[in-house]
């Protein structure tokens, strides 16, 4: 498969926070808020444990109780980042409100990218050749051990930030199969045969953004008690970050 521009996955916003005891006397007040106020949003579960609300339409969820706030998007290739950010700075506006909270201790936002591959074996082919690697010591390679699997991970520091790296070949089982993908030549394929092959070429498209395997890169980007924090702000600019210091890792495999 020839190399492609990396598909964004999923996005990850947590909050952890004190002092959130009114949470068990004001979710029902946070639900109601939000399905009120933010069209498509429609609560999923509330009880002592925790409150979920979901927005299907966007595949969109939030998890919150007296202690944290944590915010999904799924299949994040089919929305706008900046959507997702929007709608995540709105629903924890609506909750930190109800639950008057004052004090942050971590806000963490973690962003999971794809580079569509056909097996396994081509994953870690393309992550032997990163930069960003795993180097075996000498002894190892000469009693002949060879990397089977890798996974590399790091936690870089840069101000307030610290940002964790991983980078390694997954295989997702409820993504697109690459099993089915055309490979006959489409000279000798009758009328009825090309039309099977023109919707196993559209599935080919949506294989490269949801792929059975692939290269992952997770970055967790986590700021330790802020005295104060705009949510679309701080998810904004650390997609900016990402995109400008840590994405050419990923794209040069």
């Amino acid at each position: 498969m020839k190399k492609q521009e990396p598909s964004m996955d999923s996005v990850h916003l947590e909050i952890r926070y004190g002092h959130g005891q009114l949470y068990f006397d004001r979710c029902g007040s946070c639900l109601n808020d939000i399905e009120m106020i933010c069209d498509g949003w429609l609560t999923s579960t509330a009880d002592p444990r925790m409150g979920v609300i979901h927005c299907a339409d966007k595949q969109l969820s939030v998890s919150f109780n007296n202690h944290l706030f944590a915010f999904h998007s799924q299949n994040s290739f089919k929305t706008e980042y900046k959507i997702i950010a929007k709608e995540a700075a709105k629903i924890w506006k609506i909750i930190q409100a109800n639950l008057g909270i004052d004090e942050i201790l971590r806000v963490g936002c973690r962003i999971y990218f794809l580079i569509a591959t056909t097996s396994i074996d081509e994953s870690e082919k393309r992550l032997e050749k990163a930069e960003f690697n795993i180097v075996l010591p000498k002894y190892l390679t000469e009693s002949d051990y060879r990397i089977k699997n890798r996974v590399s991970t790091v936690i870089l520091s840069r101000g307030d930030i610290e940002y964790r790296i991983s980078l390694e070949g997954v295989i997702r089982h409820e993504a697109i199969s690459p099993n089915n993908l055309i490979k006959e030549d489409p000279r000798f394929l009758s009328s009825k045969q090309n039309a099977v092959r023109m919707a196993q070429l559209r599935q080919l498209a949506e294989y490269k953004a949801n792929p059975m395997f692939a290269v992952s890169m997770d970055i967790d980007c986590v700021l330790i008690k802020p005295k104060d924090v705009s949510v679309e702000d701080f998810m904004t600019s650390q997609a900016d970050i990402i995109k400008k210091d840590f994405m050419p890792i990923l794209e040069k495999i």
